[in-house]
């Protein structure tokens, strides 16, 4: 879908401190093996909660639209996208709005599309505003801090290293930091049984309500909790019963392409006008085989997909495009008129496709380097 009139207005990222693999690599945290092949210099690491660092975020995020915009945003939406850290049967979108006073807020939800939260959430973000005059603005946040003893951060995903960190945008009417020129998702739901697998504890049959997939297996939320969250044996059962990884790297091309293609063509622009194209923060083989072969990014434009950065801070679960554009930003590596891509997924699977322009005095709107 191409967007008129809706702007990025602000931007905010709180990350957690840096920590060497290396020094995993030596408490035996990582792999000598798993190093190599991610080439992850060092992940962000936070004692703050995911939704603390989302309000860490959105609180910068609101302040740099008030000063490209020169009045406070009336928020009429909230989205809110989160992986892992949070209580169950709780909130966190309304413990964000909480935190930053905001009363009033019409539509306030949380996204359920694990990595693609955030990319996922400007296509949303900016529908509403389309189509809904009554809402103003729409701020998007992320936050995810992927600690404690069911979560290995270094060794539960092959071939990507999860860091901590919050980020958020502001959407609006009034002109800013950038245009969302278009957007567009595809999903495909065979996929899901990747991040599912086949718990040791389930239920079968029709006669229970809530019944998933041709398999029939339903996973009972009470047996599942507190379990450790190993998605490397997940992937193995569906890759087992589903034509191995060939089949899950197929569909992933087929998905990749699709979004890009559409949000490319509404935009009106091919992959080679982009100045910059904005990847999920995985480790070096693992991106190259889900977004650079299926896109044809060749090594000479590695640098313009922020592969680097995000081998110095980690997987950030839904904060790494917010984060990658951020840096774009304070760091001047943007100018007036520059496409920027974004190209995300998600567990499940969904890829979203995002394509914004940089307007003019982008810097004003972040007051400072992550």
């Amino acid at each position: 879908m191409r967007f008129e009139d809706i702007h990025v207005t602000g931007v905010g990222a709180e990350l957690g401190l840096a920590v060497a693999t290396s020094a995993m690599v030596r408490r035996g945290a990582v792999s000598t093996a798993d190093a190599r092949r991610t080439r992850q210099r060092s992940v962000c690491v936070s004692e703050d909660s995911g939704p603390e660092l989302a309000v860490s975020a959105a609180r910068e995020a609101v302040s740099g639209h008030e000063r490209m915009t020169g009045q406070p945003p009336v928020i009429g939406a909230h989205l809110h996208a989160q992986m892992f850290d949070k209580p169950d049967f709780w909130s966190a979108a309304c413990y964000v709005l909480d935190q930053l006073g905001v009363t009033g807020c019409g539509v306030t939800c949380e996204i359920g599309a694990m990595s693609n939260g955030a990319v996922l959430g400007v296509e949303i973000g900016a529908s509403l505003l389309s189509a809904r005059r009554d809402l103003d603005t729409a701020l998007i946040t992320v936050g995810d801090r992927f600690t404690g003893n069911r979560f290995a951060r270094y060794r539960a995903d092959y071939g990507v290293q999860y860091g901590d960190a919050g980020a958020a945008l502001m959407l609006g009417r009034d002109p800013g930091l950038a245009r969302v020129v278009s957007a567009a998702t595809c999903t495909d739901p065979v996929l899901e049984g990747l991040t599912r697998g086949t718990p040791p504890t389930t239920v079968t049959g029709s006669h229970r309500s809530g019944t998933s997939g041709a398999d029939g297996v339903v996973t009972s939320r009470s047996t599942a909790d507190g379990g450790v969250i190993d998605v490397l044996a997940r992937q193995r059962v569906w890759l087992r019963e589903h034509g191995g990884l060939g089949e899950a790297l197929r569909r992933n091309r087929a998905g990749v392409r699709k979004a890009t293609r559409v949000a490319l063509a509404d935009a009106g622009i091919s992959l080679e006008d982009a100045r910059w194209i904005l990847l999920p923060f995985l480790g070096y083989e693992a991106v190259r085989a889900r977004w650079y072969r299926p896109l044809g990014i060749g090594e000479e434009r590695a640098t313009d997909t922020l592969t680097m950065l995000g081998l110095h801070l980690g997987h950030l679960g839904a904060a790494d495009h917010v984060v990658g554009l951020r840096h774009l930003i304070s760091t001047g590596s943007v100018s007036p008129g520059d496409f920027v891509v974004l190209a995300s997924s998600g567990a499940g699977m969904t890829w979203t496709t995002v394509v914004l322009q940089i307007a003019d005095h982008a810097s004003r709107g972040v007051a400072r380097s992550p």
